[in-house]
């Protein structure tokens, strides 16, 4: 893997969230388009961040418990 780079690996196709779906509609989009994040962005508006799959599962286990996270 020595000499590749993100641009090696990476999908140029981007898929963009809407920051109004709810999680359940967030995984099942990541589940049928096999992609672990994603840009979220309104149609017409500015980047707002990245959601991944990492952050549903961190939500889902640990926002009783650990209260600092975002």
């Amino acid at each position: 893997m020595e000499g590749l780079t993100a641009k090696h690996v990476m999908n140029s196709t981007v898929m963009v969230a809407d920051p109004s779906w709810s999680i359940n509609r967030l995984a099942e989009f990541f589940m049928q388009n096999c992609i672990s994040g994603a840009p979220v962005q309104t149609r017409d508006g500015p980047l707002l961040g990245v959601v991944s799959l990492t952050d549903i599962v961190h939500n889902r286990t640990q926002s009783e418990k650990d209260r600092d996270w975002p």
